[in-house]
C-alpha cells in the first residue's frame, strides 16, 4: 500500500480544496508519528486547530506537541466556516521554530 503525501486527524473537518486521495484520515496516535506522510493541522485566524478543549479526549496541537523535527502543514481556513483558502503552508518544525511558537514569537494563525 502506498502512503499519500499528507496525513489528516479523523475527527476534525475534512479539508474543502484538498481532494481526499492526498491524504490518509488518522488517529492521534499515527498522526504525530514520522512516516514519511506530513500532518496536516489548520491554521484559523485564533492560531493552530485543534487546540485544547476543541474535542473532549483529544490532544491539544496549539503548541505542537508531539510533532517536533518534522515537517507540517497548515491549511488556512476561517473559524467555524467552510470559508477555506486554497493552498497549503509546509514548516519544518526545527527546535528554534518550536521555541518561538511556544513563546508567542512566531505566531500561526489565519494571517500566515
Amino acid at each position: 500500500m502506498k502512503l499519500k503525501k499528507y496525513k489528516y486527524l479523523n475527527y476534525v473537518p475534512a479539508p474543502v480544496h484538498l481532494k481526499s486521495n492526498n491524504y490518509d484520515l488518522v488517529d492521534d496516535e499515527a498522526f504525530c508519528r514520522p512516516d514519511g506522510r506530513i500532518p496536516l493541522l489548520i491554521a484559523t485566524q485564533y492560531g493552530i486547530f485543534p487546540s485544547k478543549g476543541s474535542y473532549k479526549g483529544k490532544r491539544d496541537y496549539s503548541q505542537l506537541k508531539g510533532l517536533e523535527y518534522q515537517t507540517v502543514g497548515f491549511i488556512k481556513r476561517a473559524y467555524l466556516s467552510d470559508r477555506e483558502y486554497g493552498g497549503i503552508i509546509e514548516m519544518l518544525l526545527d527546535l528554534k521554530t518550536i521555541e518561538r511558537i511556544r513563546k508567542k514569537d512566531l505566531k500561526i494563525d489565519f494571517s500566515l
